[in-house]
């Protein structure tokens, strides 16, 4: 499905996804999953690099309700949503259930070892292989991933924030491209406690960046490129009519 400037968005769920990171890793390959939203998007548009890279990646799924209202507007579909976060929580239960490994770079050394904790706690079996926090220099950077290659992990999660994850993760898999990637945000920051999980029907509804803009106002800036978004959407919905009408040559 194409939103906009993003070609390859497969809406397929959660149990597909899961179902194909199993297919990967049983067939000794790797893959590199990015969830979408609007604000991706639009940083895709003004950062060509991080296009290319969305354009290459092998899952690239709706995570946002901005995406779902995209679809709707553009095509009349009815979208499912894998909030990249609910995706880690059920890659995490699945590698322990299969004996996986997984490794975590980005935050805090304070928050990797209270989310290594409770990991531990909430999955007795899982395997972690390693982690290492988000604050090294270009230098620091080869002997991180030369590591992470050493220690072979099954699954790589990023949590550097939208753009400068994807860019590192990109980067580390021309050393070490055997491992399922997926750039989770602040999606650590929830295992550790650090910040609280929306409330169940915010989740239900897909309104979790509606409760973490009233939690952290400071954010809003980040959403000022909503209404591009949006204005974008209409007109290439105008566009496709448009096309629709247009008798064949």
């Amino acid at each position: 499905m194409k939103i906009l400037n993003i070609k390859n968005l497969n809406p397929a769920g959660l149990n597909e996804i899961l179902s194909f990171c199993l297919k990967m890793l049983s067939d000794g390959k790797g893959a590199f999953l990015i969830p979408m939203n609007p604000i991706k998007v639009m940083k895709a548009r003004k950062h060509p690099d991080f296009q290319d890279i969305i354009d290459r990646a092998d899952w690239v799924f709706p995570d946002a309700v901005g995406m779902k209202w995209a679809a709707s507007l553009l095509y009349g579909e009815k979208i499912s949503l894998t909030p990249g976060y609910r995706l880690m929580f059920s890659l995490l239960e699945q590698a322990e259930k299969y004996g996986h490994s997984v490794y975590f770079l980005g935050t805090t050394n304070e928050i990797l070892e209270i989310a290594d904790w409770k990991l531990r706690e909430i999955h007795p079996k899982l395997k972690i292989a390693g982690c290492h926090n988000g604050f090294f220099s270009e230098d620091e950077e080869t002997n991180i991933f030369r590591e992470i290659a050493n220690l072979k992990p099954d699954y790589v999660f990023v949590a550097m924030g939208e753009y400068k994850q994807e860019k590192i993760i990109w980067k580390l898999r021309q050393v070490y491209p055997n491992a399922i990637y997926l750039g989770v945000g602040g999606s650590i920051d929830l295992i550790a406690g650090k910040q609280p999980n929306p409330p169940e029907w915010i989740r239900k509804n897909h309104l979790e960046w509606i409760y973490r803009f009233f939690r952290q106002p400071s954010r809003a800036p980040r959403f000022k490129p909503l209404p591009i978004f949006l204005i974008l959407l209409c007109l290439e919905k105008v566009r496709l009519k448009a096309k629709s009408r247009k008798p064949p040559a």
